[in-house]
């Protein structure tokens, strides 16, 4: 491997909005390696068997909406499946949770650079 060492120009802007942030959450990677391992779509039943103990299936379906939402599972016709970006919060050990707040973005000016974002982070709220 070879490294180079030269100075590249980095530029921000700060934007308000929503961010999905990774953070470790136990109770929803254990339904997207339920999903996984099942390899079929899931149902309410099996979420309700399998990760809380038996108690009923409206809330297993309700645990299957919220994995839907984050985007864990999406919904096929015969109940909800694991997702392509499911599948990477499993082997990243991360599920991504929408953040709203103030955020600045950092990027590189930079022709040799494939990835110009380089750095996300949530700013200090002003207001408190």
């Amino acid at each position: 491997m070879i490294n180079l060492k030269r100075t590249v120009k980095v530029k921000t802007f700060d934007v308000e909005g929503t961010v999905r942030v990774g953070r470790r959450k136990p109770e929803f990677l254990a339904v997207a390696q339920l999903a996984a391992d099942f390899g079929r779509p899931l149902s309410g039943i099996d979420v309700s068997n399998e990760l809380l103990g038996g108690l009923s299936q409206d809330i297993g379906r309700r645990v299957i909406k919220r994995c839907q939402y984050l985007g864990i599972l999406e919904e096929v016709e015969s109940g909800s499946q694991l997702s392509e970006l499911g599948k990477q919060m499993i082997e990243r050990g991360e599920i991504l949770v929408p953040e709203e707040g103030a955020w600045r973005f950092y990027y590189v000016i930079d022709p040799m650079i494939n990835e110009s974002f380089v750095h996300v982070e949530k700013l200090n709220d002003t207001n408190s």
